[in-house]
């Protein structure tokens, strides 16, 4: 057995050292090969990079050399998304690396945050809430969990009861996603109290899945398109579509209005049936599809 296994040692450590003598060339082509390429094309790049691998790679990248550090920390677009994940050192790297551009502010929300949790994050981002032009939040709940113990609230959002201004934010996304697909009812798109009275004067859009917004929000008074995804687990839910028709009345100046509806094999018709008994608000564009 002993012999056996020396045997299969030696075998794979002569294929490694048979693959690091066909690569080394290989790598050290490509090595010379960036590091020729004008500075102008090695930022687009890593652009490229960012989006597909994510914002973490502006920081690897900037570690990589000297050269690579110089392009990365030049390059503003590299610096100008702020995860929630991200430590606070870093949020503070990427602000003072982004300059004055427009920022744009992921959140994902798991079972395990809480206010407490989030609350550095979102005090980093509002102190730049003159920068921010996009705002994108997601909460993955576990099977059976309540979001009423989630961070999506006022006591988070609205941290200057209402002083806050954010004169770029154009887009705002929130998301809830859920791994079962029963157990869903109308308290789960209330995520608590959020009703931010944001000074926000060009939020044009909002796009939402398996949440309303509610109608009483201030922040929401100027949107033009709402996108909405939203699945029907049991009746209930067609029931508390009352919600969606009143922020719909809310929103005074909205010109598209884009409605995608999952699970509805089972309660279409009574979806339908609310939707024409109670009346759509008008809307010069009005698109509704159904999926399995």
């Amino acid at each position: 057995m002993k012999a056996t296994l020396n045997g299969l040692l030696d075998s794979i450590t002569d294929l490694q050292d048979g693959f690091e003598l066909f690569v080394a060339p290989i790598s050290s082509k490509l090595s010379r090969g960036i590091a020729s390429l004008p500075d102008e094309l090695i930022g687009l790049v890593f652009k490229y990079a960012c989006v597909e691998i994510g914002t973490k790679q502006a920081v690897w990248l900037s570690h990589v050399s000297r050269g690579f550090r110089r392009i990365a920390i030049s390059e503003v677009d590299l610096w100008t998304t702020l995860h929630s994940r991200a430590r606070p050192d870093e949020i503070e790297t990427y602000l003072s690396r982004s300059r004055q551009a427009d920022l744009y502010v992921v959140v994902n929300i798991t079972p395990d945050d809480y206010n407490e949790d989030l609350l550095p994050f979102f005090t980093s981002c509002f102190a730049s809430a003159s920068r921010l032009k996009s705002f994108s939040i997601t909460a993955e709940l576990d099977d059976g969990e309540y979001p009423s113990n989630l961070v999506l609230s006022n006591e988070l959002t609205d941290l200057d009861s209402g002083e806050l201004e954010f004169p770029r934010l154009e887009e705002l996304c929130i998301s809830h996603y859920k791994k079962s697909r029963d157990g869903m009812h109308s308290d789960n798109f209330a995520f608590e109290d959020f009703s931010p009275s944001w000074d926000a004067p060009v939020l044009r859009t909002i796009r939402c899945r398996d949440y309303i917004p509610t109608p009483t929000a201030t922040a929401f008074t100027s949107i033009t398109s709402f996108s909405l995804q939203i699945s029907l687990r049991s009746g209930n839910n067609v029931q508390n579509f009352g919600w969606l028709l009143e922020f719909l009345e809310s929103a005074s100046n909205l010109s598209n209005f884009d409605l995608e509806v999952f699970d509805a094999d089972r309660f279409e018709c009574e979806f339908l049936w609310c939707l024409t008994r109670q009346g759509v608000p008008p809307s010069p564009i009005f698109r509704f599809a159904s999926r399995p």
